[in-house]
């Protein structure tokens, strides 16, 4: 089957097309026909139970966990989903117009974000923003056009990004450690994250930047198939990022040898059981970016992606969330100390990439029938 006619009308975007009705209380009276009524309300329940999470403030934040965490990062990933889930089944859009007031309050003077106040604006962050404000109100998003052409200046020639949005002069006034903050190297899943988005909002005039930054995804590819991954705890994440971002309809074709050594890295990489994880032990993030992976690719049947697909499901609560599992490191001040052994989860992290790893698969499921 390959990448045919038919995988050009999937939309690897955030959201995917859809056609619910409901009426003035949001409940679903018509779901999306590639979704059963039970996984529509599977979803809702999903809305439901972000939802709850919402601070007083607008924030979306995961309170059990550790605090250390970003506020910014996590209700960027809750938004994100919640806009997709509200465009199925209404009921979200005030706590969605509350957690982006909330994200553009909280903006740099430059329309950049940071991770903690006293670091230099950040990637991964900044991408969760502005991913949220992209379809809000003018405001917002004349704020998210101005965050992308800040990001680009700090773009290299051969199309890298790096992680800290920063100078090196500026850095080093502000004290901090060059070999702490590793702004030496360009990070594949995070900039990918930030050029997929960027993709995805239909902005303009930003092409030859997008372009620029496939061909460097492209020539850092290892020989394995993967991509080095930095922040997160292992390579898999990286490969989730960068397919993602290389598999959309503009370079699915250009770059189809890449796509494929991916995907044929993320099948080694299987368990027995049919998920994936670390140490032989099934974990929930990894095997939805597997999934996420593999979803059209010919090198699997649907038999083998549905066994992920159950185990997902097994794991999410009666609150339609999921329980956090260790996904990326400690803020650098905290990294430090650990040498790096400690990750930060987070139930929303896990609810949105499981959520949204499921959604694409029913829908791939539904346009392109699998052997």
């Amino acid at each position: 089957m390959g990448y045919s006619f038919l995988n050009l009308i999937i939309c690897g975007s955030i959201f995917l097309s859809a056609s619910a009705c409901r009426d003035k209380s949001g409940k679903i009276s018509q779901q999306p026909t590639w979704l059963t009524r039970v996984e529509l309300e599977d979803v809702r329940k999903t809305g439901v139970f972000l939802s709850s999470l919402q601070r007083s403030d607008g924030a979306i934040v995961d309170t059990v966990q550790n605090p250390a965490d970003s506020a910014i990062a996590q209700t960027g990933y809750a938004l994100r989903l919640l806009v997709e889930i509200d465009s199925y089944t209404g009921g979200f859009t005030e706590t969605i117009s509350r957690g982006r007031s909330f994200l553009f309050r909280h903006a740099e003077p430059n329309n950049l974000w940071k991770y903690k106040p006293f670091l230099p604006a950040d990637l991964d962050d900044t991408t969760a923003a502005f991913a949220s404000l992209a379809g809000g109100d003018a405001a917002q998003g004349q704020m998210s056009e101005a965050c992308a052409r800040t990001v680009l200046a700090f773009q290299e020639q051969g199309g890298a990004l790096r992680t800290w949005l920063i100078d090196e002069r500026d850095f080093q006034t502000l004290g901090l450690k060059i070999v702490d903050f590793r702004i030496a190297e360009a990070h594949p899943e995070v900039m990918a994250y930030f050029f997929h988005a960027l993709l995805s909002s239909k902005l303009s005039g930003f092409s030859a930047a997008i372009d620029s930054a496939a061909q460097y995804a492209g020539r850092t590819q290892q020989r394995d198939g993967s991509w080095k991954t930095v922040w997160y705890r292992n390579d898999l994440y990286a490969v989730y990022r960068v397919h993602r971002f290389l598999s959309q309809e503009k370079y699915r074709f250009q770059y189809a040898r890449n796509l494929r050594a991916a995907e044929a890295y993320v099948i080694g990489a299987r368990l027995s059981d049919g998920t994936w994880g670390q140490d032989q032990k099934s974990c929930i993030l990894d095997t939805a970016f597997a999934l996420e992976i593999l979803r059209n690719s010919p090198r699997t049947i649907k038999k083998d992606l549905d066994q992920a697909m159950h185990f997902l499901l097994s794991k999410r609560n009666n609150a339609g969330g999921w329980p956090p599992e260790p996904f990326f490191y400690l803020d650098i001040s905290q990294r430090v100390k650990t040498s790096g052994k400690v990750f930060i989860g987070s139930t929303i992290y896990s609810t949105v990439i499981a959520t949204e790893s499921l959604l694409r698969y029913y829908y791939s499921r539904a346009v392109v029938p699998q052997s």
